[in-house]
């Protein structure tokens, strides 16, 4: 894990964040660091020394990866048909051409915990442009993605026999992550706009001690909901947000399909294509260079798009750890995300790293943060001797998002466009999702000739078993809802699926006219053929 604390300018002038030692599990809060570690770290700050410490017979000479050139990052097809820039790691003075920004003597190492500045100081300042500084102790620590994130920060939070909040659908691995370290379980209600913030102050206030200890951490992916698709809105975000500060809660933001929020839709084809091309010109016309962009203004226009913003936005008090992720942007392969919280809370995700993961893949980080790095800053790294290097800079990273997000956008309208044109809308619902890569497809089992107002488990785990021998597959509801008691039945909750809209137009189109079919043929014989 990587980290570093923001800059000293403004701190005066934020509020400093509160006490939140007695939300950290006791064996993590004290936990010594390690020795090792802290020794590396000395020598580190020390240039110029003569290592005895370490090995260095590594065969790797040269690392060479090209990405779409800064010049055409208008839009994603443009980016992958348009000309190639270089991103070149070598070991010093060894390989075929200057050491680019970091140099694979250092990247072949173990590592320490806190990982390499080159990405973390680029990390703090996307922060900054997407959600400010809330604080005066905002840091940044690199994970291995937000599964990572997540486990990792249920450890942090979490002792046995805890009880965590959770929306009442989750991504099945991220509850277990809480499981894992002993906890169990309460679900809160969701609606198109995210967490009922009275349904949760009602939970808490109305908490019963019989049940164990009053949930003091609560679980949530505010942006795309995984599987829900719902966003939460500023305005919701404010309210759930002020109900952690009356019941005192620790917030896991787990929002790797931040990047990826959508404008409403409209079923209006001339009119999605209007906006689609006012958004893409939106943004600050493109310079020549990554280092006469505008990040700022590149930042404010990508996030005015579809307006969602964080929790770690408002996080005046330091009680949210917030997880991103590259996963969802560049590849889930690379296995690298970031968390963001407290420096309190930062310094004990590093402890928990020393004794787990230690530190993401060096040469993933290495990758990442050359291409977030502008051209002369990998110039300077190499003694001035690699301006051909293609970084993107901050700004390019954001063109990239919105680029991208506008390409999973007219996905998420070719899906609905087909849903609508395929499937019964008496029998099935949808409502449009403003962010992420799913749908969530509600059933209306009151039409279905055997329903008898006991028996949706049974019909819908029948209705997927259909739609699996027609040929299509979508996700159950029930592999999503969390439950109190794991075992316990909410079978009100699982008349839904879950749908992606990621892949090709023909999957989309040829999936839900199947989908459509069957449903149609299920509901009307009554029974699987």
């Amino acid at each position: 894990m990587a980290s570093s604390t923001t800059g000293d300018a403004g701190k005066a002038t934020r509020p400093q964040p509160r006490d939140m030692a007695h939300h950290i599990n006791k064996r993590v809060l004290n936990q010594a660091p390690s020795a090792m570690k802290a020794y590396g770290a000395l020598a580190d700050s020390k240039p110029g020394l003569t290592s005895l410490a370490g090995a260095n017979f590594f065969p790797l000479q040269h690392a060479h990866f090209t990405l779409p050139s800064f010049s055409s990052l208008s839009d994603v097809q443009s980016a992958m048909a348009g000309p190639a820039a270089a991103i070149h790691l070598d070991k010093s003075g060894d390989g075929p051409g200057p050491a680019g920004l970091m140099d694979l003597r250092t990247v072949l190492q173990y590592g320490l915990t806190k990982s390499y500045p080159q990405l973390v100081d680029r990390l703090i300042a996307l922060n900054e442009l997407l959600h400010g500084v809330p604080h005066s102790e905002s840091a940044v620590t690199a994970t291995l993605g937000n599964t990572d994130g997540v486990s990792k920060a249920m450890t942090l939070l979490v002792e046995d026999g805890d009880i965590v909040l959770a929306e009442e659908f989750e991504f099945p691995a991220s509850v277990n992550a809480g499981r894992a370290k002993g906890a169990t379980f309460a679900p809160v209600p969701l609606d198109s706009e995210g967490i009922v913030p009275e349904a949760l102050d009602k939970i808490l206030s109305e908490w019963d001690t019989k049940k164990g200890k009053k949930p003091h951490v609560l679980l949530t992916t505010p942006c795309g909901q995984n599987p829900t698709g719902c966003v939460s809105t500023p305005e919701r975000m404010d309210a759930v947000y002020a109900v952690a500060q009356k019941h005192d809660l620790v917030i896991i933001e787990d929002d790797p399909y931040f990047p990826l929020q959508y404008a409403e839709y409209t079923s209006d084809a001339s009119k999605r294509s209007e906006n689609l091309a006012k958004a893409r010109d939106s943004l600050p016309p493109l310079p020549s260079t990554p280092e006469k962009d505008d990040a700022r203004a590149v930042a404010e226009a990508f996030k005015a798009h579809a307006g969602v913003e964080s929790y770690l936005k408002r996080d005046v008090d330091g009680r949210v750890v917030r997880l991103d992720s590259f996963s969802k942007v560049f590849g889930p392969g690379i296995r690298l995300g970031w968390a963001s919280a407290s420096q309190q809370f930062v310094e004990r995700l590093w402890r928990i790293g020393e004794v787990t993961t230690q530190t993401p893949n060096n040469m993933t980080q290495a990758l990442l943060a050359s291409y977030l790095a502008e051209p002369s800053a990998i110039a300077a790294a190499a003694g001035g001797a690699a301006p051909e290097q293609g970084g993107w800079g901050l700004a390019g990273w954001l063109r990239w998002l919105h680029a991208l997000r506008l390409s999973y956008e007219a996905k998420r309208d070719f899906f609905l466009d087909a849903f609508y044109r395929h499937v019964p809308q008496d029998i099935i619902s949808t409502v449009p999702a403003r962010g992420g890569m799913f749908q969530w497809l509600s059933v209306d089992l009151s039409k279905h000739p055997r329903y008898d107002g006991s028996n949706t488990r049974e019909l819908i785990d029948e209705l997927a078993e259909s739609l699996m021998d027609a040929g299509v597959l979508v996700m159950p509801a029930r592999l999503f809802v969390v439950e109190s008691v794991p075992g316990e039945r909410n079978d009100e909750k699982l008349a839904a699926f879950r749908a992606t809209f990621a892949g090709s137009e023909e999957t989309i189109d040829k999936g839900l006219k199947l989908f459509g079919d069957e449903i149609r043929r299920w509901f009307a014989e009554g029974a699987k053929k």
